[in-house]
């Protein structure tokens, strides 16, 4: 048996309680933009990350549900485990590389910049996911679309198949 949480948590008293109330049964928090072909292009570049920095804008009330896919997306790229929980808009650092724009808005899109020693790099995800690279080096770049990524697909499907790298482990 396993259990999946979808959005994460509100608190750190929220995460304790679930915990306490799962005991040793295998636990992952949901995050479908971890699957997003952006992300892995960033991840398959194999570079260690010097800055982050994330600008969201979101189409509901709940600050805090949203505020959970970036720390999560986050702590994949760089492999941490930070956390933070938002409850408010507003700007926030999650840790000394990486921070975070959070602002409600009638349409929903999150912009990301990442940089490491050799590539600036620039997310959109929204209803296309969009992804640009540019090597510092040789100053060329190249950019990708995907046109309606169904990174909730992706995610469903690799449950169904009993993979659950990519998942948060609560």
């Amino acid at each position: 048996m396993k259990i999946f949480i979808e959005k994460g948590f509100v608190n750190q008293e929220e995460k304790k309680k679930a915990k306490s109330i799962i005991g040793d049964v295998p636990t992952y928090i949901l995050s479908q933009y971890r699957y997003s072909e952006t992300i892995d292009s960033v991840i398959n570049l194999g570079e260690k990350i010097t800055s982050c920095k994330y600008s969201w804008n979101v189409d509901s009330d709940n600050i805090s549900e949203w505020a959970y896919h970036i720390l999560s997306i986050d702590n994949y790229l760089k492999k941490s485990n930070n956390q933070l929980y938002v409850q408010e808009p507003g700007e926030y650092e999650i840790d000394q590389i990486s921070s975070m724009l959070i602002q409600g808005s009638n349409q929903r899109n999150l912009k990301i910049e990442v940089v490491t020693d050799q590539y600036d790099i620039k997310i959109e995800l929204g209803k296309n996911n969009k992804i640009a690279i540019k090597n510092k080096e040789r100053d060329d770049s190249f950019n990708l679309e995907y046109k309606q990524e169904d990174c909730l697909g992706k995610q469903i499907k690799s449950i169904a198949n009993l993979d659950t790298t990519k998942l948060e482990r609560l």
